[in-house]
């Protein structure tokens, strides 16, 4: 299954421009909040109609604004998860899930919807309605009505975004269990990398209304290429370089030091990036970079320490470890494969 989306849509202060095709099965779509994801999702599934441009999934046209092509969003069969859920809020579970299953018979409705509630463990709620539910069971709810009707593509929207911490790590688990007997086309909406990272296995990086790079997940976290992917994938150590050879560059955010790369510095870089766990302590290696005066603060599994020239190294700590008087060595290194180049 194919999904090719070039469309434009302008608002006052905002304008969504983007373009891509795919043929993957989980795409997630990551970016901060008001960068454009939910209005991408929302223009594939019908429910905004863009200024210009063409929606193609498989080989039916959704939209094209030349030909005046513009499916209805019911008759795109597409399943979509709003971050609200949007249940019936008068209608029980039960009532929920049969309102999905519309056009079968009666009896065929009820038999459909009793097996749809066993499969997503919701009989014995079947009679409450969404004010008597807890975030995950509405989750569960709007998810077993979207998957209902059998729709040939799902579209999530921040699906994790009303839980807490602790109930948004187990429906996860429930989701992606679900997903591996889908066959068929999800997107996923979230600013969430981690997540996104769990279920899907495309990425698409999204920036103020564009695209910034798509690819495979462990290629688009290994290879953002741009400063601003680097960030969306939780670089946190960026720097402006001056390059001083092939493979070597000058990091001028970093107290200036000279670093050796794996990758060819070409003409184009402007920035270089090392992610906060590939720092390792110990003074090997042809990247050698002095601690000094360096600060320490802790996380339950984690110390966060700044070095004296502005890196930020995270090594892991046991729960009840909270002598933090030889967590900083003399010298820290980074492997030459472990430097990310990127453009501006």
């Amino acid at each position: 299954m194919s999904l090719s989306v070039n469309i434009k849509k302008t608002y006052p202060d905002f304008v969504l421009d983007i373009s891509f095709f795919t043929d993957a099965k989980r795409i997630g779509i990551l970016g901060a909040s008001g960068c454009g994801k939910s209005l991408t999702l929302r223009s594939v599934a019908g429910l905004i109609r863009p200024d210009a441009g063409r929606i193609c999934f498989e080989d039916t046209v959704w939209f094209d604004k030349e030909k005046k092509v513009n499916t209805k969003t019911a008759d795109r069969n597409v399943g979509f998860l709003f971050q609200n859920y949007a249940l019936f809020p008068n209608m029980t579970v039960e009532e929920n899930i049969v309102a999905a299953l519309c056009g079968a018979g009666k009896n065929s409705i009820k038999r459909s919807a009793a097996e749809i509630m066993q499969q997503y463990d919701l009989i014995d709620i079947k009679d409450h309605r969404p004010e008597q539910l807890s975030g995950g069971q509405q989750q569960k709810t709007a998810l077993a009505r979207m998957m209902a009707r059998d729709p040939k593509l799902l579209l999530l929207d921040e699906p994790f975004s009303a839980m807490d911490a602790f109930l948004r790590e187990g429906m996860r688990l429930e989701l992606i269990k679900l997903l591996d007997n889908y066959d068929k086309t999800v997107i996923m909406v979230s600013h969430d990398r981690d997540e996104l990272y769990q279920i899907c296995d495309h990425l698409l990086l999204m920036d103020k209304g564009s695209i910034l790079t798509y690819g495979r997940t462990d290629d688009v976290f290994l290879h953002p290429q741009t400063t601003a992917a680097a960030r969306l994938t939780g670089c946190k150590n960026i720097s402006r370089i001056r390059r001083t050879g092939d493979h070597r560059i000058c990091a001028l955010d970093w107290g200036d030091i000279e670093l050796v790369t794996a990758d060819t510095v070409v003409d184009d870089i402007t920035h270089a990036g090392i992610r906060a766990h590939d720092l390792t302590p110990g003074g090997s290696g042809p990247n050698v970079i002095r601690c000094g005066n360096a600060s320490v603060s802790r996380l339950p599994f984690e110390w966060y320490i700044t070095l004296e020239n502005g890196l930020w190294w995270k090594q892991s700590r046991e729960l009840y470890d909270t002598d933090n008087g030889n967590v900083v060595p003399a010298y820290v290194s980074i492997a030459p494969d472990k430097i990310v180049l990127l453009k501006e």
